[in-house]
């Protein structure tokens, strides 16, 4: 019953919409898993899905705490450099391009923002507080951003 609801919750035109990304399916669902587990807010979703295949296509690292994250016994709220160091496929500093599976299961939210990305030139995210995060161009911004809201 759980697969038939997911599938349910897919684009009638998935498959189609996978390969116009240059993706799988599978792959993209794995996009639509981060941004399930990094995204608190709907209007972004779909922002962070272009931050996401904006990295892929330049063949950076993603680096997604959130991946890191589903690698714990227990959650943590604050990610350590030792954290960052840990060798597991999971590891989206360490690793490039997509962890090997999922995180999450994604909602429909999450779905059409991994199917349906908004275009733009942001290569990074932090958050900000209240729900939203700030994006940038530049690691320079991402640098600015990271020491107005996280220190």
């Amino acid at each position: 019953m759980l697969t038939d609801r997911f599938r349910e919750e897919l684009p009638r035109d998935a498959i189609a919409r996978a390969k116009a990304l240059g993706l799988s399916l599978p792959q993209v669902v794995t996009v639509a898993s981060l941004i399930e587990r990094e995204a608190k807010s709907d209007d972004e979703r779909r922002l962070m899905a272009g931050v996401y295949y904006n990295r892929l296509r330049l063949q950076m690292p993603l680096q997604v705490d959130a991946t890191l994250e589903y690698t714990f016994a227990r959650h943590k709220t604050v990610i350590t450099q030792a954290d960052l160091a840990r060798d597991t496929p999971y590891n989206t500093y360490l690793h490039g391009g997509l962890p090997p599976t999922p995180i999450a299961n994604p909602g429909r939210p999450s779905l059409d923002a991994a199917f349906h990305p908004q275009p733009s030139a942001f290569l990074y995210y932090v958050y900000k507080g209240n729900g939203h995060h700030a994006f940038s161009r530049t690691l320079a911004e991402h640098e600015a951003n990271v020491a107005r809201y996280l220190r």
